[in-house]
């Protein structure tokens, strides 16, 4: 290969490298594993310690850094991979402008169910269902609000004290807002 040439070939990764064993006396404890350790009873240890959740009498030891309790490791659960150490953050936001969309009001008149909606969101419709993400689960049409509120009726009497949740949904179908409620109130 002349000069130059091979210059974007892709990167071969390397093997792991061994972790690093960190020094815990065996005869000291009653069960260990890569990353924590359990110590015999009365033993005196100067590793990082935590309480067990399931019995805080007992002590278990926490290997410091990447180092593992066994020689060898390349890799160990524990805290070690990114996919352990590294928590996502998550930014949510509303294509929406504005105030969100919200149910402020549900009240029950015989098998009537009159809603107020509040917030900015267009092209709202509000509907009845048992599960609120399931328009299979519909217990009324959808109807749209005049001046932010809306009457939906139920038609069937037999769905009286059933669980429902009322929905407001965008022009998509998507809920932007919920409330459980029970039909009749």
């Amino acid at each position: 290969m002349g000069r130059g040439e091979g210059h974007n070939r892709p990167r071969v990764a390397h093997a792991p490298r061994r972790l690093p064993k960190a020094g815990l006396p065996e005869h000291l404890t009653a069960a260990r594993k890569g990353r924590c350790a359990r110590f015999e009873p009365g033993s005196s240890v100067e590793s990082q310690t935590v309480p067990w959740s399931l019995d805080p009498e007992i002590r278990v030891a926490v290997a410091p850094g990447i180092a593992t309790y066994e020689a060898g490791k390349e890799y160990e659960h524990g805290g070690l991979s990114p996919q352990e150490c590294v928590a996502p953050v998550l930014t949510v936001s509303s294509k929406t402008k504005g105030k969100r969309t919200s149910i402020a009001d549900v009240k029950w008149v015989g098998l009537r169910c009159k809603v107020r909606i509040e917030g900015g969101a267009e092209d709202v419709s509000v509907a009845l269902r048992s599960k609120a993400a399931d328009p299979d689960t519909a217990l009324s049409a959808e109807k749209e609000p005049k001046g932010g509120a809306v009457s939906i009726p139920i038609e069937n009497d037999e769905r009286e004290g059933e669980d429902a949740v009322v929905v407001a949904l965008d022009a998509d179908g998507r809920v932007l807002a919920r409330r459980a409620t029970v039909v009749g109130g």
